[in-house]
């Protein structure tokens, strides 16, 4: 694949996770668990993209063993979408065994347990999808990446629940934003991903006192879903 057709191929993929954070925002409610917003977005992604959760399984032993193939994502994603409840309990068991013989160290069987993933409130990122019902006031980030074209697309968005949030967690979530928006000129050729991060940093400094960037795997589109190298988020 030539850079102009990889090029377009992330734009594609891109606008399907956008996407899906369109499908689930009317449904971002109080009440509602971060599991059925997780379901939502799965079945949305499967049947009506055709395409794939990327973060569902990842990590695991099943799609380690076919690590960079497209082949392994589908059979882990059909495993789980087909026959969740037992896959559930061979990971259990997988991890129960190993965790016994290593000293509690366990590993999954099929890794990551959801398609998306859903951090509430203090949760930095990465949040998985449980029986957390969504309370009034609450701030909820939904990160999504689709797999397909070749590409994964990724990307967030920071939701308000209800009419009662507090004016400190809209401000933290105006401040997210616009440092966002400002990193955006940083994003040219010659740049680094450090001049992004630092472009960031400065702003949150400056404009939210008791905030600051955490280090966290960054989020990028591309062939891999993560860099094994660990960079600022």
């Amino acid at each position: 694949m030539c850079i102009r057709d990889s090029i377009q191929a992330m734009r594609k993929v891109g606008l399907l996770a956008r996407d899906v954070l369109d499908h689930v925002s009317p449904l971002v409610v109080p009440g509602v668990s971060t599991a059925e917003l997780d379901a939502v977005a799965h079945q949305y992604i499967v049947d009506q993209q055709h395409a794939i959760p990327a973060p569902l399984n990842y990590g695991g032993i099943v799609r380690g063993m076919f690590n960079g193939y497209e082949l392994g994502r589908t059979v882990c994603t059909v495993a789980h979408y087909g026959s969740y409840g037992l896959m559930r309990v061979l990971d259990l068991l997988v991890g129960w065994m190993v965790g016994r013989r290593l000293n509690g160290f366990a590993i999954p069987l099929c890794g990551f347990p959801n398609a998306v993933c859903i951090s509430v409130n203090e949760e930095v990122c990465h949040g998985i999808p449980g029986s957390r019902l969504l309370q009034e006031g609450d701030i909820v980030n939904i990160d999504v990446t689709v797999y397909k074209f070749g590409h994964h697309g990724d990307t967030s968005r920071m939701f308000l629940v209800g009419e009662e949030v507090s004016d400190d967690a809209k401000r933290l979530v105006e401040v997210a934003q616009e440092a966002l928006w400002r990193s955006f000129p940083q994003a040219v050729a010659s740049k680094r991903l450090g001049d992004l991060g630092g472009e960031i940093q400065q702003f949150v400094a400056v404009s939210y006192t008791h905030l600051r960037a955490h280090e966290t795997p960054e989020h990028l589109v591309c062939r891999l879903l993560l860099e094994k190298k660990k960079k600022k988020n």
